[in-house]
């Protein structure tokens, strides 16, 4: 759960949300694909959701109802003649879950992988909580992060350490001032960071500009 604590504040979770079955069956009739059965007993299955949450979405402040379905990236896709197949059958399962849960529980639905829940992701989060920060002004925070974003931009091959410094410098900051706020920043999602990426001072970083979860 440490990477949807990351992203919402005030969550709660369900696990393991047993579907109706009655409903799903009737999903599947609709799609034209095979329900998941039990073979041994040779009768549909019940399905259930990895994870059904609530939560504020710390970027944007919305609250949010997402259905989480959590699968390894070689459980959805396979590898054929070089190229990057889906596998057919995961998908029409993963078909049921989301007009199960978008159209008749009007909830959001998503797909986390093996690369959100990886060494290094936990790794990125917990150092980012790591901080020391006291309360400053949001045009404090503003005036960092379009610096540190400058910074980054024109230094995408150097490590933390030296983005910190280059910033701090700008600033009129210290070392230690500048870190606490990119960490602080890096929990509130004023950064776009790549977390997926450990994150450590010795290491170059990566940006999500284009992250939608």
């Amino acid at each position: 759960m440490t990477f949807l604590r990351y992203k919402f504040r005030d969550a709660s979770f369900k696990t393991q949300v047993a579907l109706p079955l009655e409903q799903t069956i009737k999903i599947a009739n609709e799609l034209g694909v095979i329900h998941p059965r039990d073979w041994e007993e040779n009768e549909a299955k019940t399905m259930s959701t990895d994870i059904v949450m609530e939560g504020v979405d710390r970027k944007t402040g919305e609250k949010r109802h997402i259905a989480v379905f959590v699968r390894y990236l070689e459980g959805l896709y396979k590898i054929e003649k070089d190229q990057l197949t889906p596998i057919t059958r995961e998908w029409q399962k993963i078909s049921i879950y989301e007009i199960y849960h978008t159209q008749i529980q009007k909830q959001e639905f998503c797909i986390i992988t093996d690369r959100e829940l990886s060494k290094d992701t936990e790794y990125s989060i917990r150092w980012l909580n790591y901080s020391d920060y006291k309360e400053t002004s949001e045009n404090k925070i503003l005036a960092f992060v379009e610096t540190f974003l400058e910074v980054f931009e024109n230094n995408r091959l150097a490590i933390l350490n030296d983005l910190l410094e280059l910033t701090a410098s700008k600033l009129g900051l210290s070392f230690s001032q500048c870190l606490n706020l990119f960490r602080m920043c890096g929990q509130q999602h004023y950064l776009p960071l790549d977390i997926s990426r450990r994150i450590t001072l010795s290491s170059t970083i990566g940006m999500n500009y284009d992250e939608i979860f």
